[in-house]
């Protein structure tokens, strides 16, 4: 199995659980047979069984949009289940068949004209002079300015006196915002009791393709799964899409890339105080540490310009990858794009038929001696930094004395105690077990 293969399978396989893979094996069918329903099927996920939830499942959203039951499409989850932002930590899916009267497409009303006309349904006279001024106030550009103005006129009360916030030194005003429950109300008074969104990214940008069902009638439950039977039920759904499973991710990753090296990892990764890497030995000594983070390219983009379909399978993370052994340090990645797996592989492949760039120095580690190295550096860092700032030593000089004194040990200077320490020796002399 390929590397990159066994990270995107791991990272949803494990984070979604065995009742995802049953609800996979079921309804792969629809996309596969290319069933008409699929496109009327949608996927939700929730903390709740009962369907009695359904009423007031999306009354308190943890984002500015309005009330109702946010579903994915079918082939999407299908297609892309480690896009799923909702899904990670929720206790089940329920699967949902659409029953609206009136749907709002919002990519095929992405123009001024057609959001203007809405707006007026809702109830706002001054529509058009609402859109330009929402694409002002919020620096609406692009393709996407019309509905991403749209949904900002409908979000915050525009015609009401905004206060002024000042960060870093600018000047921003702050228009009130409308509740979940009244931009819900905004949408039904124009007729519609469902938004699909194809693509915009208007309702959420890290989500661009999803149907928000705004009232009980427009839409029914068919199956509810189980996904998540450890959660308690309504302890709550949070956008994290990796969690606890990263150290599976990592593990296994790191697993994969020793056995390139005919080799095993030994014991679990080292996490703490190792700048963010997850740090592996195996049973040849060798380290492997590694990384999950996002490019700097995923950054550096316009705010809801979220790459359409990228690494959907996978981790959106790139990973970094760092192996200590007798080629030296390899390192794969750079600030902005990080390694892929099949980089790692091939490049051991090659290392292993060649023999040849061998470092002579190299000796084999384990965990426990790394971890003693690491401390041994620490504890000589420490001194250095404290003989840059000796009057900090000086007022325990005295007190050192008075202990080698009751020794019998004549009194030492201030650099004979810097001396000893640099050759992990205590006031007395004596090598410090810890760190020999």
């Amino acid at each position: 199995m390929r590397l990159l293969t066994l990270l995107n399978e791991i990272h949803y396989r494990e984070t979604l659980g065995k009742g995802f893979e049953s609800f996979l094996k079921k309804y792969s069918a629809l996309v596969r047979k290319k069933e008409i329903s699929q496109y009327s099927t949608f996927v939700s996920f929730t903390d709740y069984r009962s369907t009695d939830m359904d009423k007031t499942a999306a009354m308190k959203v943890d984002h500015m949009d309005m009330s109702g039951i946010y579903c994915y499409f079918l082939p999407y989850v299908l297609k892309y289940p480690a896009d799923i932002w909702y899904a990670s930590n929720a206790k089940y899916i329920q699967v949902i068949q659409g029953t609206w009267k009136k749907a709002l497409y919002l990519k095929d009303n992405n123009d001024w004209s057609s959001l203007t006309n809405i707006l007026y349904k809702m109830g706002f006279s001054d529509s058009s002079t609402l859109l330009q001024k929402a694409k002002k106030v919020y620096k609406h550009t692009g393709k996407k300015a019309p509905i991403m103005s749209f949904m900002s006129v409908v979000q915050a009360d525009l015609s009401a006196t905004p206060t002024i916030e000042q960060s870093w030194g600018v000047k921003k005003e702050v228009y009130p915002m409308r509740s979940a429950v009244e931009q819900t109300k905004l949408f039904l008074k124009a007729g519609y009791d469902a938004i699909i969104d194809e693509g915009t990214g208007a309702i959420n940008e890290r989500e661009p393709e999803q149907i928000i069902f705004l009232t009980r009638q427009s839409f029914k439950v068919i199956e509810v799964i189980p996904i998540n039977l450890g959660k308690k039920e309504g302890a709550g759904i949070s956008a994290n899409r990796s969690g606890a499973t990263e150290e599976h991710i990592y593990r296994k990753f790191a697993a994969a890339i020793a056995a390139k090296m005919q080799d095993k990892l030994t014991d679990k990764a080292l996490t703490t105080n190792m700048g963010g890497w997850n740090v592996f030995f195996t049973v040849k000594g060798r380290r492997i540490e590694l990384a999950l983070s996002r490019p700097n390219s995923y950054f550096n983009r316009p705010l809801g310009d979220k790459p359409h379909k990228y690494d959907k399978k996978g981790t959106r993370e790139k990973m970094g990858v760092r192996v200590y052994g007798e080629f030296g340090k390899i390192e794969f990645g750079d600030t902005d794009e990080m390694a892929t797996a099949e980089t790692c592989a091939a490049y051991f492949e090659e290392l292993l038929k060649n023999q040849t760039n061998k470092d002579t120095n190299w000796a084999p580690q384990n965990q426990a001696g790394f971890l003693k190295q690491q401390k041994r550096e620490n504890y000589i860092k420490a001194v250095k930094q404290e003989m840059e700032k000796p009057w900090r030593a000086e007022s325990r000089i005295e007190k050192y004395n008075e202990l080698r004194a009751a020794r019998g040990l004549p009194p030492f200077s201030i650099d004979e105690y810097f001396q000893g320490a640099l050759q992990f020796k205590n006031i007395f002399g004596e090598p410090m077990a810890e760190y020999n």
